[in-house]
């Protein structure tokens, strides 16, 4: 006999009647608790469930969707497939007219019919299309006809005329010529007459070089002054300033600065070409005459400037370029090109500290106004890219 039990048993007849009822009114609390807990339970099982119903419909659905595409695909796969085998066709057509009329001459006369367009490099496509090739070949053999006349015309117009004369496409008529006649040996002009001359033309070049030129302003006094005079009259020449005050003229400033921004060569090659004819400028030196020059030229630079922005309408754009403003390395910098693309009245550069940012183009274009006429143009609408 469970001892366990009997001792339970033996516990609920010391109970009094009312504690039997209140521990069954507790028993009864856990198990309605317990219920309610397998009901909330089974709720969100069910939750779950039509949660997955609905996931397995979507899956179906993306299913389906795919197939769609995989369909599609295979369509346009097929249709890639119909055109790559026409442009093969279509090539091979062009190859064979092409032999027609730069072959020889047996192979030039075009057949009467359709049914003639059969050949090993067509195979059966000729006969399939006999009729699309009989009325599209003779329009393509008549542009390739017309396109080789105007070549062999070109070429006859480039094709020099006389002897000596082949440059004359590159060379401009009023370049400077320096004749040197040469006479046969034996020549006598008592008893001999010219009765034509044989010209040879060659293009030369005279290497550039440097002088020195030299403003010497006199100083006078009258014959009649003394040194003892109180005043004695001296005239001098005015000295003509240059716009950039240093030793290079103005020739040398302008052939500097057109190398360097026009033809990109920078300073110390111009500087190494000169070594080799004897003047040794150093780098330095030459760059600030450069900076003396681009400074000298500013105003003219604000002119361009106030000349541009008063268009109607401007393109603009930025570019990258490679700043060497830090010891042994460079950065990325923007500069501003701004356009007058109404009457082409040329492009300006604007710098600021290599930045690309909208508060840049703001400044810029301040108080920059759109006329009547193209009020319906937004110009500053771009500038979202550069503040973003």
């Amino acid at each position: 006999m469970d001892t366990s039990r009997c001792t339970m048993i033996s516990d609920y007849h010391s109970l009094t009647r009312e504690a039997v009822i209140k521990l069954l009114e507790q028993k009864d609390a856990e198990l309605k608790d317990k219920d309610a807990e397998l009901k909330d339970k089974d709720a969100e099982l069910k939750d779950k469930d039509a949660e997955l119903k609905d996931k397995d419909a979507e899956l179906k659905d993306k299913d389906a969707e795919l197939k769609d595409k995989d369909a599609e695909l295979k369509d346009k796969d097929a249709e890639l497939k119909d055109k790559d085998a026409e442009l093969e066709r279509k090539s091979r057509r062009i190859l064979e007219l092409e032999r027609m009329v730069y072959g020889r001459r047996s192979e030039k006369r075009l057949p009467e019919s359709a049914c003639d367009w059969t050949g090993t490099l067509f195979e059966e496509q000729w006969a399939k299309e006999g009729s699309l090739a009989q009325v599209e070949a003779l329009p393509i053999i008549k542009e390739i006809k017309q396109q080789a006349g105007q070549r062999r015309a070109s070429r006859r117009t480039i094709r020099p005329s006389g002897k000596g004369t082949a440059y004359a496409s590159y060379v401009p008529e009023n370049i400077e010529r320096q004749v040197t006649e040469i006479y046969p040996e034996g020549y006598d002009a008592e008893r001999m007459v010219i009765i034509g001359h044989d010209r040879s033309e060659h293009l030369c070049l005279r290497p550039s070089s440097f002088y020195v030129r030299v403003e010497d302003r006199v100083i006078c006094r009258l014959k009649e002054a003394r040194p003892t005079d109180a005043k004695v009259d001296i005239l001098e020449a005015p000295l003509k300033k240059q716009a950039v005050d240093c030793f290079a003229d103005a020739s040398l400033l302008a052939e500097i600065i057109t190398a360097k921004f026009a033809y990109h060569q920078p300073e110390y090659r111009q500087c190494a070409c000169w070594k080799e004819l004897g003047v040794n400028i150093p780098t330095s030196t030459v760059n600030s005459w450069v900076h003396d020059a681009a400074d000298a030229l500013y105003p003219l630079y604000k002119i361009q400037t106030k000349q541009i922005l008063q268009s109607p309408y401007l393109q603009v754009d930025e570019t990258s370029v490679q700043v060497a403003d830090r010891k042994g390395k460079t950065r990325k910098g923007y500069l501003w090109g701004v356009r007058d693309a109404m009457h082409s009245q040329g492009v300006f550069f604007h710098w600021k500290d290599g930045s690309r940012s909208g508060a840049v183009a703001d400044e810029l274009f301040k108080g920059y106004q759109v006329p009547h006429s193209l009020t319906g143009m937004r110009p500053t609408a771009g500038l979202r890219t550069f503040r973003a």
